[in-house]
């Protein structure tokens, strides 16, 4: 198939705050099943990875209730370069991946809907289809279209729960609240102390979700309109295709999101101070509902930060400066590396976890190495 010119632009540079930060462990099944052949000529290496990408995805959907003729499964089509991206404004970055997706997608969108697929979402910050569609034309897919580079399921990744809690109780002898462990151990007063707190930094928090009304958070998150209850440009929430959820407003479905964002830049009315950036304003996706999210979820996150919106899809509020992304799949994921560079040529520094399982192990994206993994 003819292919599309590709765009060109450039890498900003930007210096923030680190953040400390907790993880996911996902959950993935690959166990081993049998692909047709793709017709025509193919090498029997990309062959051997596509029957491996298959059986990937034909596997995890037989974990799912849904019939077995109809698996979920992401396709991804070649990319953008990044090196033709550098050098231009965040808003020039969205509007090339953007109109480059668009553009390489259509085709397969209508090859999709032709074979009795259904398109369930489609994504820019990698360029991604997802849809559901019987797994016999996947072989079909590959041989129809040579820009499709790989399948792979709509994973999920869960957060492990912590083993116990322990009050904080931190202050000084005059009752000045001293700060955590973690921003004490990170060296946080030291800057603050320079006057550089967060203030005019936008930090957006991919999580569970977040209590708003929580004394460190109150008046916190960023916001185009104070009166309006779903704070738009500052909060959204994504199904697990990636789907706006509409009508949402600001709540935490599990401790996890509130707690992050707390550490990220909430404040010192408790018994101790808790935030790194007590200065900055607060964004927060909700793509873990309950503690568990999909693939899908991460990515409409990730886009949201770069590109905010309301629950009605119209242009919302800022891009956000920092990206907060507590989870973490064990193991290296090939799937984060594309969105977390995209993040970083558009101007955004993505911070997420890396080794939350303990000593000597890795998570993605913390490990791509774009992020600033911690």
């Amino acid at each position: 198939m003819k292919k599309v010119k590709k765009a060109s632009y450039g890498l900003s540079l930007l210096v923030v705050l680190a953040l400390i930060l907790s993880g996911l462990a996902p959950v993935l099944a690959a166990p081993q099943v049998a692909a047709d052949a793709v017709a025509g000529e193919c090498p029997v290496d990309r062959q051997i990875a596509i029957d491996k990408q298959i059986a990937e995805v034909v596997a995890y959907a037989a974990t799912s209730e849904r019939p077995i003729d109809e698996v979920e499964v992401f396709i991804e089509i070649e990319d953008i370069e990044g090196a033709s991206l550098e050098g231009l404004s965040t808003a020039m970055v969205v509007a090339n991946l953007r109109g480059y997706a668009s553009a390489t997608q259509l085709s397969i969108i209508e090859w999709i809907v032709a074979n009795g697929g259904k398109v369930l979402n489609t994504f820019w910050l990698n360029n991604l289809i997802l849809a559901s569609i019987n797994p016999e034309y996947l072989p079909l897919l590959f041989a129809e279209f040579e820009e499709v580079e790989r399948v792979f399921p709509n994973f999920k990744v869960t957060i492990p729960e912590p083993e116990g809690f322990q009050q904080i109780s931190a202050e000084t002898a005059t009752g000045t609240p001293l700060p955590t462990w973690g921003v004490a151990r990170i060296r946080a007063p030291e800057v603050w102390a320079t006057g550089i707190t967060g203030t005019g930094i936008r930090i957006a928090v991919l999580d569970t979700g977040v209590d708003i009304a929580h004394p460190d958070l109150v008046g916190r998150m960023w916001t185009d309109n104070p009166m309006d209850p779903k704070f738009p440009g500052g909060w959204i929430e994504f199904d697990g295709w990636g789907r706006i959820v509409v009508g949402s407003k600001p709540h935490d479905t599990h401790w996890h999101g509130t707690h992050c964002s707390g550490t990220a830049l909430g404040g010192a009315t408790g018994p101790a101070a808790i935030g790194v950036a007590p200065g900055a304003w607060l964004m927060h996706a909700l793509i873990l509902p309950g503690g568990s999210g999909t693939f899908a979820q991460i990515i409409a996150g990730m886009e949201w930060t770069i590109a905010p919106h309301n629950d009605e899809g119209i242009p919302a509020g800022a891009r956000a400066h920092v990206v907060s992304m507590s989870f973490g799949a064990t193991g290296f994921h090939d799937a984060m590396i594309t969105p977390i560079r995209n993040m970083r040529l558009a101007g955004i520094v993505p911070v997420a976890a890396i080794g939350n399982d303990g000593a000597g192990t890795s998570g993605s994206p913390g490990n791509v190495f774009a992020a600033f993994g911690i």
